[in-house]
């Protein structure tokens, strides 16, 4: 499932409406800012729905920036999607433009800001945008599934957490480890650190100390990782799960808009929770595997 976030004037609901419908008949979760103002009831709290903005912009696969009516009010989530290392694609409705290979001049210097969409596809009808969108649900995502761990005596437990992320419906209320996508350009690492940080206000450490072996050429980096597991999730939801062992070095547990009813698990309550199925499918196997994993270091 692609999450998108479309980047278009509030004052533009009827036009915005009918680009998120056209998505989300091909399976895509759709984020609209305006949406945002709805739930809160209260369009001149700008604070609070720029936070909510910013936090769909990061759960978001792709950024569709609107064309043909924008302006600075619009600026700041364009920045801040690139800034991000989101996919970004500029949507033109208006067939007067087909031909324009990029959009108008800006007319303030407000609009500077929203060049970002230019090195990126542009795309002019609603049609073509679902075909392109369409053909990434054909890519594995990859996820992190941190398992953090802590000692209580000798017994050894670990963090789950109540699944609330708005997008994804089917999945609400289950039972998951915190955790997330891979941002562009963003190690293993520093996406576990991030996505537990987000998720439940937690810093992170990894428990091993990860290779440092690089291999540098043609001005890329790759770096040996050696996970505690791979999972992978075929369907709705096609992940591929990077499981990674850590343990807390800071910050404060706390519900979020992702994860709430954060709990300390022992092995066996663990168990419990794979046996009755209300896990989250990508990070079940990987924990079946830990659970087995600690068992055989008891004997």
């Amino acid at each position: 499932m692609t999450s998108i976030y479309i980047c278009s004037p509030h004052r533009l609901m009827e036009t915005n409406e009918i680009i998120a419908d056209s998505l989300r008949v091909v399976g895509n979760t759709v984020y609209l800012p305006q949406d945002f103002c709805k739930v809160e009831n209260n369009t001149k709290n700008y604070t609070l729905i720029r936070h909510k903005c910013i936090e769909a912009i990061e759960d978001s696969d792709i950024f569709v920036m609107y064309l043909d009516d924008y302006g600075m009010d619009s600026a700041w989530e364009l920045g801040y999607a690139e800034k991000a290392g989101k996919k970004i694609i500029g949507l033109s409705l208006d067939p007067n433009k087909l031909n324009t290979p990029k959009a108008p001049q800006p007319q303030t210097i407000w609009d500077h800001w929203m060049h970002g969409w230019k090195e990126h596809t542009i795309i002019h009808g609603i049609d073509n945008l679902v075909k392109v969108l369409d053909l990434s649900e054909k890519f594995q995502i990859p996820v992190i599934c941190p398992i953090i761990e802590k000692y209580e005596g000798s017994q050894i437990k670990i963090l789950v957490q109540t699944r609330i992320k708005a997008p994804d419906k089917k999945y609400w209320g289950i039972i998951e480890v915190p955790g997330g996508k891979i941002h562009r350009n963003e190690t293993i690492i520093e996406t576990l650190k991030r996505e537990v940080k987000e998720e439940c206000g937690l810093e992170v450490e990894p428990i091993s100390p990860q290779p440092k072996d690089e291999y540098k050429i043609y001005g890329s980096t790759a770096m040996l990782f050696e996970p505690f597991a791979i999972t992978e999730e075929v369907g709705d939801h096609p992940y591929i799960g990077i499981f990674v062992r850590c343990k807390v070095v800071g910050g404060q547990l706390k519900a979020t808009h992702e994860g709430k009813d954060h709990k300390w698990v022992s092995i066996d309550e663990l168990e419990n929770l794979l046996a009755k199925k209300v896990v989250l499918p990508i990070n079940a196997p990987g924990l079946i595997k830990y659970v087995k994993h600690v068992k055989n270091m008891r004997t």
